[in-house]
């Protein structure tokens, strides 16, 4: 089998139309490797019992503010702080933030396949076949590791089923990333350890917002599109 190498106060009244004065709130498979030269192992299958720390990072292995993110292409998977116990071979799945038992996930496992050294950073990934074709997810280097491990970006995925609505309109849907050693995936992801995350949707503009006329979608409009006077520039009511 092949494997590549890649490098790594005046008071004014408004009154707010339609806004209440409250409101609540196990085959080997090719493999790239991040540095140059390594020597070549047969997969190893990973423990069942102790699982390395991951999480959901930049490319950079950088965790977002609240692990959360503003495009899923930005969304990648950092490993640190593993051992011995935890050498060997995982598959990564993108799990529904409302259940874990759901793989969002749309490509074949076998292009999620990594391997985790001695010291518990990503130095490898697979090759795997999705639809009969050669599949393999993009790489970068974990610049938070010193030992020049890789992260490894998340998508493609589904969108998941959880999703909070705040009050400006703008939404947040929830994920998880969960790791399984591939000598125990029987098809489904384990339910065991999790690393949320989520993506900002931003709520877009209501070109009707503002006209003084509370239109579909909107829980007021006191003719503006500014925050802070009971009505939101999104049209919502807010807490006075």
């Amino acid at each position: 089998m092949s494997r590549l190498p890649i490098y790594l106060g005046a008071f004014s009244f408004v009154a707010l139309v339609g806004c209440a004065t409250t409101q609540d709130s196990s085959d080997t498979q090719d493999k790239l490797s991040p540095v140059a030269p390594v020597s070549v192992h047969t997969p190893t299958p990973g423990s069942a019992k102790i699982l390395p720390k991951f999480y959901a990072s930049y490319a950079s292995g950088f965790r977002a503010l609240d692990d959360t993110f503003e495009l899923g292409d930005e969304v990648y998977l950092a490993v640190h702080g593993g051992n011995q116990s935890t050498i060997g071979d995982y598959y990564f799945h993108v799990v529904d933030g409302a259940n874990a038992a759901v793989s969002l996930s749309t490509d074949d496992v076998s292009c999620r396949r990594i391997h985790l050294n001695a010291i518990g950073i990503i130095d490898a990934v697979y090759n795997g076949m999705d639809n009969g074709a050669s599949c393999t997810h993009a790489t970068s280097v974990d610049t938070i590791s010193i030992d020049g491990g890789l992260t490894v970006k998340l998508l493609p995925y589904a969108d998941s089923s959880a999703v909070t609505v705040n009050t400006d309109g703008s939404k947040k849907i929830h994920y998880a990333i969960e790791l399984t050693p591939v000598r125990d995936y029987e098809g489904l992801p384990t339910e065991g350890q999790l690393a949320p995350f989520a993506i900002y949707v931003p709520q877009l503009p209501n070109p009707l917002c503002g006209n003084g006329v509370v239109d579909e979608g909107e829980e007021c409009d006191d003719g503006n599109r500014v925050s802070g006077d009971g009505c939101t520039a999104s049209c919502l009511c807010e807490p006075m």
